[in-house]
């Protein structure tokens, strides 16, 4: 990218490890937004009199350093994650950890952060959260974006001249990236099926609970409208992510957000799904959050997806109270209604948690939000 404007959104990259993962060269001028550049000698290289505008993107794992800026190249950057964050800018070099001197001496990155991230094995980013917009959100690639990616397979490393690559797979956990070798794009061909990833508990407190507090990360991030699309063929907005709107206890919660077009239905099911959660063998006897509700009197149930697809549900409610809200289901006292999967009856781990949502669309009210904190798990097999 030497000469021209170019614009990359929603693109992961992985870098082979002996050339650079992303380079932005000549006269050219590049927009980065809501990307992922992971691995490379170094992640991100703007060179001669390139200018580069870097937003809301994750740039991670690089051999030597994440982001390499010639004297005579322009860098403007604002609400980025890197890690573990290495910076040359001409002669000055920044070491990991030094963020905060870098961000003084360039008057860039403001709001930026040093943290690890975290994906699923569609490379759908859970951490790390950065202020973007007047908004707290995930960085790397917007989690609507179906992006084409399989597993890679073994090959040699890219010549040093292939500096960039635009889309790629490897094998991963919900667990901090690594270098992996050369991405390649999806072909025509389905991917080859990946097994599902989970996300180990907290560790218990003596008592059994297993606490996440919404603060860094986020494991109930995945929101599934029915109907998934608008007449107009577009999904609908729908979205759950951190927000320091409200919070119940430290500074953040989750925010689950709908808007919903005029006249076109009068109600829809938003699911609120968490990620794959918990060790084979964990044995989930009670679930409690804390719920902010505007008394809209939407009606909600709780439930579980286990390991095998069994349903475990619990009693519908209605948000008819304002504020916050202490929500609990003791699945020994209130057991569930059961169907599905394998019919075992038993709740088998890793597992899903789920709040199925139904809002009623009205002439005012065209918007559905809620905010959850204090998400707890008591697991009674475990210490």
């Amino acid at each position: 990218m030497e000469n021209g404007l170019f614009f990359f959104k929603n693109v992961v990259v992985i870098g082979a490890p002996d050339a650079p993962a992303f380079v932005a060269a000549g006269n050219g001028k590049t927009v980065v937004s809501h990307c992922a550049i992971l691995g490379g000698k170094t992640g991100l290289v703007v060179q001669d009199n390139a200018e580069l505008h870097l937003l809301a993107t994750i740039v991670a794992n690089g051999v030597d350093k994440e982001v390499q800026v010639a004297a005579t190249a322009k860098y403007v950057a604002a609400a980025n994650a890197y890690h573990p964050g290495r910076f040359t800018v001409g002669a000055s070099d920044y070491a990991a950890g030094a963020l905060a001197e870098f961000q003084a001496a360039t008057a860039q990155d403001q709001d930026s952060v040093l943290a690890a991230p975290k994906h699923d094995d569609a490379y759908q980013f859970s951490e790390p959260v950065v202020r973007f917009l007047d908004r707290d959100q995930v960085a790397g690639p917007d989690r609507t974006a179906a992006l084409p990616l399989s597993p890679s397979t073994p090959a040699p490393p890219a010549p040093a001249a292939a500096s960039v690559a635009t889309a790629s797979v490897a094998t991963a956990s919900v667990a901090a990236t690594s270098a992996a070798a050369p991405p390649v794009l999806a072909a025509a061909a389905p991917p080859a099926p990946v097994p599902p990833q989970s996300v180990p508990l907290p560790a218990a407190t003596d008592d059994g609970w297993c606490k996440y507090d919404f603060e860094n990360s986020n494991p109930w991030n995945l929101v599934y409208p029915e109907p998934e699309k608008m007449a107009d063929g577009n999904r609908l907005p729908a979205t759950a992510e951190l927000s320091t709107e409200q919070a119940v206890s430290g500074q953040r919660s989750l925010r689950l957000h709908a808007a919903f077009p005029a006249q076109e239905r009068e109600t829809w099911m938003i699911k609120l799904f968490s990620q794959r959660l918990g060790e084979d063998g964990a044995k989930v006897i009670r679930v409690r959050f804390k719920m902010f509700g505007g008394n809209c009197g939407t009606p909600f149930t709780p439930r579980f997806r286990d390991a095998r697809g069994e349903i475990f549900q619990g009693k519908a409610a209605k948000i008819d109270w304002q504020g916050w809200r202490d929500l609990d289901w003791d699945l020994t006292a209130t057991p569930p209604a059961i169907r599905g999967g394998d019919k075992n009856r038993v709740l088998d781990a890793p597992f899903q948690f789920v709040v199925d949502f139904h809002p009623r669309i009205t002439a005012t009210a065209k918007t559905f939000t809620v905010f959850i904190d204090d998400l707890e798990f008591n697991v009674g097999n475990r210490p």
